[in-house]
């Protein structure tokens, strides 16, 4: 099969543990692998149901991954 949730969940897993530039790589997958994380509000679509400490970290690690993006001109 193909878990969509897979991606984004070793991109916590390896955030949790340190690896940002590994976390970052696999959130770079899950937005490839599905478009609406790239958005604040696709994120949040996806981890309403988690724990807070867990959404916190998602959250950082987003904001990590958001100010590595170029920044589109126009």
């Amino acid at each position: 099969g193909h878990p969509h949730w897979a991606t984004y969940t070793l991109a916590l897993a390896y955030w949790t543990l340190g690896d940002a530039d590994t976390a970052l790589a696999w959130y770079d997958a899950a937005v490839a692998a599905m478009p609406v994380m790239r958005t604040e509000a696709g994120l949040e679509g996806r981890i309403k149901h988690w724990r807070a400490p867990q959404q916190l970290q998602m959250r950082t690690l987003y904001t990590a991954w958001k100010a590595r993006q170029p920044v589109s001109a126009g």
